[in-house]
């Protein structure tokens, strides 16, 4: 998995060297850098990202998204009504 910086769930689920990268974002560069790195590795390296990926995506069940955005439905109501206090 190659992910930017600015992709919000990247932070939760790629591990530079475990699963994947993060590259800053606009810097071509480096993404450029990744990607040849990714098409050099090997297919038992690949596949081995490739389980450390599910294995950390299976931390985020439907139950927890909808706890999640409950949570962010819940923090923004009371901001507002506290400013409209």
């Amino acid at each position: 998995m190659i992910a930017s910086d600015r992709v919000g769930a990247a932070v939760h689920l790629v591990q530079p060297n475990y699963n994947g990268f993060i590259f800053g974002s606009g810097d071509t560069e480096s993404l450029a850098d990744l990607m040849l790195r990714v098409s050099g590795m090997s297919n038992a390296r690949l596949e081995s990202m490739s389980q450390a990926s599910y294995r950390m995506s299976q931390q985020f069940s439907p139950t927890r998204w909808v706890d999640t955005l409950f949570d962010s439905y819940a923090a923004l109501w009371q901001s507002r009504n506290t400013r409209e206090s």
